[in-house]
């Protein structure tokens, strides 16, 4: 069994990771966790953040809550709550005792800050490099009877090219469908459009032969 940790803010998923040790940040477990998340939400028991748990608790709760946070963690958690403890007890002055209130990573972003979406840029680099290259790869040049090449072709052949022919106008088709992705969040005001966007510019602009047919398709557009 694994061990899956997803991190919501206002709707998207800012962060995931699983025990699993895949190199993908979305793993077959993630994604089997947010399926599952969406279709029985109410499996899933829903939490107040940490601190607000915490302001509800008396003085004798907050202890006992410390002494058994520590003892069922030893060995993780008694250096760092030492350290803690003799900085809010120092009086030396130190950050712990300057600023108000304390950090709750369960509560989640600020109202102003902006939530973004939890990319993988690394593999999705790497899957839309693979797709350019594969779609800008010369097809295979295929020697025969020039004789043949005079030849009609059968009706077969004639119906299976008229079936390509529109599949063809949308390869690479997984370019196509990310850009309609990027195109709907654009038309829900989402900025999380901008830097899916520069990865697909950013590996076009790197394979030779997309900035080749752009030059050759603005000179064709100018010189009419």
């Amino acid at each position: 069994k694994f061990k899956v940790a997803v991190t919501f803010d206002r709707g998207r998923i800012i962060a995931c990771n699983c025990t699993c040790g895949s190199t993908a940040s979305w793993c077959s477990h993630v994604v089997a966790v947010c399926l599952h998340r969406i279709h029985q939400p109410h499996d899933l028991c829903l939490r107040a953040p940490v601190s607000e748990s915490l302001s509800r608790l008396q003085r004798d709760q907050l202890q006992k809550f410390a002494q058994y946070l520590i003892s069922e963690l030893p060995q993780q958690i008694l250096p760092t709550a030492q350290r803690l403890i003799d900085e809010i007890l120092s009086s030396q002055p130190s950050d712990i005792n300057t600023v108000c209130g304390a950090p709750d990573p369960t509560a989640g972003a600020s109202a102003g800050e902006k939530s973004a979406w939890w990319l993988d840029e690394g593999n999705l680099h790497d899957n839309i490099h693979k797709i350019v290259v594969k779609f800008c790869v010369p097809s295979p040049m295929v020697y025969s009877d020039v004789n043949y090449l005079s030849s009609t072709a059968p009706p077969v052949a004639a119906e299976w090219q008229s079936l390509l022919r529109p599949l063809r106008g949308r390869e690479p088709e997984g370019m196509w469908n990310l850009l309609s992705i990027v195109r709907e969040m654009f038309k829900r005001l989402d900025h999380n459009a901008v830097p899916l966007l520069n990865i697909i510019t950013e590996e076009c602009i790197k394979t030779e032969k997309v900035l080749v047919w752009w030059f050759n398709t603005r000179v064709a557009l100018h010189t009419g």
